[in-house]
């Protein structure tokens, strides 16, 4: 992972971080750190693609897991399955997110969302969709103790923050990616399971940012931590 000069404002507004550079190497684990409002859920989500920057540039070398901040927040309305759904690789996520539009609108009495409805399956089926369904089945089992089948139309927030993060984490962890961006995957969590996660990024082979206000998180998983600032960004340890 490189990044070189990057500089981010809000539409309108002032500017938040400028002149940050680091670079990350292939399987390093680095916490990232810094005041609140210094732009760090922002500079995760520009490397994970969602914004663009104002300045600068950017390589994450690889596929890329991105969780974000809101997992854990009880408003989430979206089903257990559009959740998962999120974390998928782009081909994969726009399959499925097109076969649950159809199949919507086909329970609303449109007929011709039938035929579209079987194209968009067949896509998400060549795409490995229902192998990433066996993948998900696995971390609801290990995770909320029922399949994915029994819980995948219920609201995301009718799992606790926990249950959620560490739904996220799991799945996350066990996918292709080669690249994970985590925004504060400890929080919601309670002792055991932030030791699992501390366990989990240590062992880790893949490439790991990750946000955290915990010491003892910070202390324990990364070996590598970057400061960011209003303008640059200081790299610390390995």
């Amino acid at each position: 992972m490189a990044v070189s000069g990057l500089a981010y404002a809000h539409p309108g507004g002032d500017l938040l971080f400028s002149d940050v550079s680091f670079r990350v190497s292939p399987g390093q684990h680095v916490g990232l750190v810094g005041r609140n409002g210094v732009g760090k859920s922002t500079l995760l989500r520009i490397l994970a693609g969602v914004l663009e920057p104002d300045e600068g540039e950017y390589a994450v070398g690889g596929s890329v897991g991105y969780m974000p901040q809101d997992v854990g927040v009880g408003a989430d309305e979206r089903t257990v399955r559009e959740l998962l759904l999120s974390l998928a690789p782009h081909a994969v996520r726009q399959a499925g997110e097109s076969m649950l539009a159809l199949e919507a609108q086909l329970t609303a009495g449109d007929p011709s969302a039938g035929i579209k409805l079987g194209e968009a399956i067949a896509d998400w089926s060549a795409l490995g969709g229902y192998e990433l369904e066996g993948h998900w089945d696995a971390s609801c089992r290990r995770i909320v103790r029922a399949s994915f089948d029994e819980i995948a139309e219920r609201p995301a927030r009718t799992l606790s923050g926990g249950e959620r993060k560490q739904l996220v984490l799991d799945v996350l962890f066990a996918s292709d990616a080669d690249v994970l961006l985590l925004d504060e995957p400890d929080n919601f969590l309670d002792i055991p399971a932030k030791l699992e996660l501390e366990r989990r990024v240590r062992s880790s082979k893949k490439t790991i940012l990750m946000i955290s206000h915990d010491r003892a998180v910070l202390a324990a998983a990364p070996g590598t931590i970057v400061t960011l600032e209003g303008n640059g960004a200081w790299v610390h340890g390995d």
